[in-house]
């Protein structure tokens, strides 16, 4: 019952302000005080959302956040990707969720070994990141509905106070299939209230090396070769490199051998990025029931490897050491990846196949509406 009444006040805020009583009935009222610091976020004709930060939670997530926002990097950003009942992100100077700060923090959620005991309810603020658990830099988001699934995965850092209103104009407006609203959704300024809060100076993670390579520096006449052909007749011939990424191409040949990949798909296609297949599910949740090791760098592996056009790559879940038999190949380059997936070939012959199928029609999952379906792939050297 108490959660019901808690759930309807915040229906009940749409539209108002927040008075003292309805902040006590959010789902994180225990975390607000009025000594925390806020920030009310300018939005172009929208309106505005108040958020109070919890540096209890998460004390270097929020000093990297006001220390951007008191330098003036989020204003006139974009919030580029809006999903109603899910959440809205924004944070990145690019407005295409590739871009950030220039410097990365380390990850305040259980699952880089912070504690983080704070659940993503509806209003709260969280950050956004890569694979890569210390890969947050700007890029946050704000729950539109309960999202406990991301508990534990991310750092949430504070919660909506004032403003649900806005919250929900923004999350129910037109998006693109890409979910970027159809007319630009920016802030305009942030205006911060430390109140009795006083800032420390933020930690950063290291940075990864740049040193990282073309693919034609792994080729070579004892590589192992495969041949991959569709049911279009189409074929993509893969060249492995065992001298970057050794488990992984083992793991790859085994199943290639065993015929673990006749019949699967290419369930997720994603033109400018990428291709992916080998879920024997179809759906992307699926494995050989194998898991590897992650050879790459984030993962104390130095797999040089760029993830440049044609390279084949491993995809995985936030586990750095999840991949088991999906993979996906490189169609524009992303070099955002490297040192985060295990890189361990590259397509030799077959890019017109490539852009073939990076180029079909799907849904709104990136999946083809006609089936891409693997109908072998066999060892050819």
């Amino acid at each position: 019952m108490k959660k019901l009444l808690a759930l309807l006040s915040i229906v009940l805020l749409a539209g108002c302000s927040t008075t003292e009583a309805e902040k006590l009935e959010l789902p994180y009222s225990d975390y607000i005080n009025e000594s925390n610091p806020e920030v009310i976020l300018d939005l172009n004709g929208r309106g505005s959302i108040t958020i109070q930060l919890f540096p209890e939670v998460a004390p270097n997530t929020v000093n990297n956040f006001l220390e951007l926002a008191r330098n003036d990097f989020y204003t006139d950003t974009t919030f580029h990707r809006v999903i109603e009942d899910f959440m809205i992100q924004g944070g990145d100077p690019l407005g295409n969720g590739t871009g950030g700060a220039d410097n990365r923090i380390p990850g305040e959620f259980s699952l880089n070994n912070i504690e983080n005991d704070l659940s993503h309810y509806r209003g709260i603020v969280s950050m956004a990141r890569a694979s890569w658990y210390d890969s947050a830099s700007s890029q946050f988001f704000i729950v539109h509905q309960d999202a406990d699934f991301l508990d534990g995965n991310y750092a949430a850092f504070g919660g909506v106070v004032d403003g649900f209103d806005t919250l929900d104009k923004i999350a129910t407006t037109e998006t693109d299939s890409n979910d970027k609203p159809t007319e630009d959704v920016f802030i305009k300024g942030i205006t911060i209230n430390l109140n009795d809060y006083e800032m420390t100076e933020t930690s950063y993670t290291e940075q990864l090396s740049e040193d990282f390579f073309l693919p034609g520096e792994y080729r070579n006449e004892e590589n192992p070769q495969v041949l991959i052909t569709f049911n279009n007749e189409e074929t993509i011939t893969l060249e492995l490199f065992p001298e970057a990424a050794p488990v992984t191409v083992d793991n790859f040949l085994g199943l290639v051998d065993e015929g673990f990949y006749t019949d699967i798909i290419m369930h997720r296609v994603i033109e400018e990025f990428m291709i992916q297949g080998g879920d024997p599910l179809g759906i992307g949740s699926g494995g050989s029931g194998t898991e590897i090791k992650g050879e790459f760098k984030t993962n104390g592996v130095n797999n040089e490897i760029s993830h440049v056009r044609g390279v084949v790559s491993m995809a995985r879940s936030n586990q750095p050491n999840s991949a088991s038999s999906q993979f996906f190949i490189v169609h524009k380059d992303s070099t955002f990846l490297d040192g985060s997936y295990a890189a361990f070939g590259a397509v030799v012959t077959g890019f017109e196949t490539l852009d073939y199928i990076a180029s079909v029609e799907t849904d709104t999952q990136d999946k083809p509406l006609e089936d891409i379906t693997i109908v072998s792939i066999e060892r050819i050297r």
